[in-house]
Parts: structure tokens; C-alpha cells; sequence
């Protein structure tokens, strides 16, 4: 409890950060869509374009450096600023491992999510459907709750396996650099 506390404060400004600068990056990038539905010029498409080309990267690299910085803070007690340092650095030096594996992880989340909504639209569904027809509010409670608790559940789940693995990520990254599956494909390939 004690530990979770000392944490919370400083991994909870490196959350907001993350957020104000994404929301900061996404209005900066709709601004011209907002303005294309008022006026229909084809500079703000332009304008568009290179907004989304410079400030997609730019939250997507604040992300990756936000989830290291956390990790330096919990893992090594790193004040906030040194953490912000040792995420940049390692994002810096493993750029291409780290969108590999929010790559990895998105496929990962993409298919979890489907299996989930399978499982939901076969068996839970159909259940709370025929206890709506059925008029049964015990079991249309129940499958409501059943649907509730299952995506839940996967969200945990998948949660839980995404820190874990920017975690994992961090520890094995923190000392060396790591190499890409791209980079060893080419050192195979010469």
C-alpha cells in the first residue's frame, strides 16, 4: 500500500501529461476538419495532411516515452524529470522495437476484442434475448450481468498483458539496445 502511494502522485502526472499532449496533438490535427465543414477550401486539406503527418508520430512517440518514464518511476524510483529523461532515451535508441510492439500488442487487443464479441453475440445474447421474450427478469438480469462481467473480464485481461509487456519491454531495453525484428531480418539478409 505504501509503495502504491509513494507512486501514485508522480505516475499519475506522467498519465495527465500523456493525455494533455495527445488531446493538445488530436485538436491541433481536427482544427482544419472542423474548418473544412464551414468552408470548403483546399488548403485546409492540405493543412490537414500535415498536421496528421507531424502530429501522429509525435503522439504516438509521447506514449511510448510516457509508458517507459512510468516504468523508470516504479521500477527505479526515478524523480519525475529523470524519468521523463530515461523514457526519452530508451525510446530514442529502441524507436522501431516500440512500434513493433504496440504493433504486436494492437493485432493482439484487435483479436482478443473479436474473440470477446464472439463469445458475447454467440452464447450471452442470444441468452439475454430469449429471457426478454421469455419475460424472465431474474435471467435477463443474470445475462446482462454475464455480458457485463465478460467484457470485464477481457478488458482486464488484456489490460493487465499490455503493462506487463511494456514492463517486460522496459526491463530488457533499460541497459541495451534492443533489436527489431526488421533490423535482424536485414542483418540475416547481408
Amino acid at each position: 500500500m505504501t509503495f502504491g502511494r509513494r507512486h501514485f502522485w508522480h505516475v499519475l502526472g506522467l498519465d495527465i501529461t500523456n493525455s494533455l499532449v495527445i488531446t493538445l496533438c488530436s485538436l491541433l490535427i481536427s482544427l482544419p476538419l472542423l474548418f473544412l465543414f464551414i468552408t470548403d477550401a483546399g488548403i485546409l486539406t492540405l493543412l490537414y495532411l500535415i498536421l496528421f503527418v507531424i502530429f501522429v508520430p509525435v503522439s504516438l512517440a509521447i506514449a511510448f516515452i510516457i509508458k517507459y518514464a512510468i516504468a523508470a518511476r516504479v521500477l527505479e524510483n526515478k524523480s519525475f524529470v529523470a524519468s521523463l529523461e530515461q523514457g526519452w532515451q530508451i525510446f530514442k535508441q529502441n524507436w522501431l522495437v516500440s512500434l513493433e510492439m504496440a504493433l504486436i500488442l494492437f493485432i493482439i487487443n484487435f483479436a482478443a476484442s473479436l474473440v470477446t464479441l464472439l463469445i458475447i453475440f454467440l452464447f450471452l445474447v442470444p441468452l439475454l434475448v430469449l429471457s426478454i421474450q421469455l419475460f424472465l427478469p431474474f435471467l435477463t438480469a443474470l445475462s446482462f450481468l454475464l455480458i457485463l462481467m465478460t467484457m470485464i473480464f477481457a478488458a482486464s485481461l488484456l489490460n493487465t498483458f499490455q503493462i506487463s509487456s511494456w514492463t517486460g519491454l522496459f526491463l530488457h531495453l533499460q541497459n541495451k539496445k534492443g533489436l527489431s525484428k526488421l533490423e535482424r531480418l536485414f542483418h540475416r539478409a547481408r
